[in-house]
């Protein structure tokens, strides 16, 4: 991974792990952890995160931690209330009910264009209507509209 949005200081200023080298942190939990906050939050937001976005750093320092929790424990209910918390968090960020917030204390929402699920039928209007089938009328527009396209 190219970008990590932690660093080594970062981790170890929450969490302190016996017997595992600087390099493993980085590399594997932090590296790791940076794509996972990517692939939880790049639907709302442009890639890269910036490296003065204070929420990223934290979550990548969580996820991280997570995920040495899932790797070198056999207890699952040890990491069962993190994932709680991580999973929370990043829904409450996607909806835009918590905001992302920068060094400088700058607030950042999803736009309202990312939060809209894109389909190549968002905008058809049926032909039919929605009543009973015994009451289904049919719209003359829309029958004139597709005889229209027969011609062209």
């Amino acid at each position: 991974m190219a970008i990590a949005y932690a660093t080594y200081a970062n981790f170890t200023a929450v969490y302190s792990i016996n017997g595992i080298t600087q390099t493993k942190i980085e590399d594997v939990y932090l590296d790791g952890a940076s794509l996972r906050v990517n692939e939880l939050l790049g639907a709302m937001f442009v890639l890269p995160f910036s490296s003065n976005n204070h929420t990223v750093r934290d979550l990548t320092v969580r996820v991280a931690y997570l995920m040495y929790l899932e790797e070198n424990t056999r207890n699952q209910k040890d990491s069962l209330e993190l994932r709680k918390s991580i999973e929370k968090r990043v829904a409450n960020i996607r909806i835009g009910m918590h905001p992302m917030i920068t060094d400088s204390g700058d607030l950042l929402y999803p736009t309202a264009a990312s939060q809209q699920v894109w389909s190549k039928t968002q905008s058809y209007k049926n032909t039919f209507d929605m009543r009973e089938p015994w009451e289904q009328r049919i719209d003359p527009d829309a029958l004139d509209n597709e005889d229209s396209k027969d011609l062209t």
